[in-house]
């Protein structure tokens, strides 16, 4: 068994992501669950938030929307409908949609499906900034 996982993340539109990672951090909708090579299998929803490849200064952070996640011993298949590197988001761009979904948030019945489109803009704008900080949501 090796030490390393190979990870990929993907959208409708296109591979976002093929890498052989030690270490993987994910957010499943129930928290966040790190991934080593020979991980039981598994599959996970996904919520908006972070995912973490490596550790410390070397760790890369991507942004994902909500999604699916596959998990076997050599490999993690992230399905998601939305990813950004963390390095290239525009933080003054994000937070003004951030703010508007938030303020838009406000005044929206939580019963409605316009409240969980909203919520979903909020969580991944949420998420992208915190990707450019190096930081989990």
């Amino acid at each position: 068994m090796g030490v390393t996982v190979d990870l990929e993340v993907v959208t409708p539109e296109k591979l976002i992501l093929s890498e052989t990672v030690q270490l993987v951090t994910v957010p499943g909708s129930e928290g966040y669950f790190g991934v080593l090579s020979g991980h039981v299998p598994m599959i996970s929803s996904l919520r908006s938030g972070v995912v973490r490849m490596g550790q410390g200064d070397d760790a890369v952070h991507l942004a994902v929307s909500k999604g699916f996640a596959e998990v076997r011993p050599d490999r993690v298949t992230l399905l998601v409908d939305r990813a950004v590197f963390g390095k290239k988001v525009d933080a003054a761009a994000v937070t003004k949609i951030r703010d508007a979904a938030q303020d838009e948030l406000d005044g929206t019945p939580t019963e409605s499906e316009e409240y969980e489109t909203l919520r979903d803009k909020l969580d991944f704008a949420n998420a992208q900034l915190a990707a450019l900080e190096g930081e989990l949501v």
